[in-house]
Formats: structure tokens, sequence, C-alpha cells
């Protein structure tokens, strides 16, 4: 619902307020996705863009549902003329850009980077289009078996102290 930020003078930090369906949170016990998107959000709201963004691993801590969410960030930002670099290990979210990249192939570039006998290689990600659209493929990244998971590692106690 609302966002404010305020400016702790004592330790010079600055702390986000977040009102959600009544409730007000603080940065400190928000989820680091939260934070990882708020962050986005912020660059690309930025009216002063910078040249160059550089970001590893942008999906960590956010939920395999809003991984749509930061590609189309990342997209929009580098649209407004700012050079995005990101690197990842994550094929849900390699699958996020690809589709992006089928959008925007002028926009977005996919690619692998190797050791090649000591030295670093970068060539073009070939898209594994029957991979990454395979309709089981997608529904198993955007299923509730972790949520289950956790539920059931709570009734069992294992996440007790």
């Amino acid at each position: 619902t609302r966002l404010d930020v305020d400016l702790d003078p004592q330790r010079g930090t600055l702390d986000i307020r977040l009102l959600q369906n009544g409730t007000e949170f603080s940065s400190r016990v928000v989820s680091e996705g939260t934070l990882r998107v708020l962050t986005l959000c912020a660059i690309a709201a930025n009216p002063f863009r910078p040249l160059l963004i550089a970001l590893e691993e942008p999906e960590n801590g956010v939920h395999p549902r809003r991984l749509e969410v930061i590609a189309g960030l990342l997209v929009g930002i580098a649209e407004r003329g700012t050079q995005v670099m990101v690197t990842t290990h994550s094929p849900a979210f390699v699958a996020e850009m690809l589709r992006a990249q089928r959008r925007a192939p002028e926009k977005v570039q996919l690619l692998r980077c190797a050791n090649d006998r000591g030295e670093t290689s970068l060539c073009p990600f070939e898209d594994p289009s029957p991979l990454f659209e395979n309709q089981k493929v997608a529904e198993a990244l955007r299923s509730d078996d972790d949520l289950q998971q956790v539920q059931g590692m709570l009734v069992r106690g294992w996440l007790d102290d």
C-alpha cells in the first residue's frame, strides 16, 4: 500500500517501512527477495540513469513466481538506455530471460561464459526451446511443492530450535 524511507542519523542508514494490508513492516524483517525487487524498482525509477548495472544472481531470495517481474524490470532498465549485465545459475531465471529475448531480440542477449584452456570465453547461449517451453517443466517451476515441504517440516518439528 505504501513505502516510506527514513534516514537514521545516528547510524547513517536508511530504513524502509512498508505498509501492506494495514500492517507496517521494517526493511529489517522483510525478505531478501522483496528487498531485491524494491532495489530494482528504485533503479528503474531513477531519473539519473546509470550507464551500466551489473548484478550477480538477482533471482536469489525471490520466489520463482516472481522471476518474471525481475526479468521485466531488468529489460525495462535496459530499454531506457542502461546496459545491464547479469550472472546466474538459475535455469528458471534463464527461461524468463529467454522469453524476454524472444520478445525483444535487439535488447536482450544471453551469453554463456566458459573457461577455455585457462581463458574466459563468451559465446551466444543457444535457446533450448523444447526444454524451457515444456508444460510439465513450467508447472514444476511454479508449483506449491516447496510450500508443502516446508509445512511438512514444521509439522514434524524439524525446524524447531
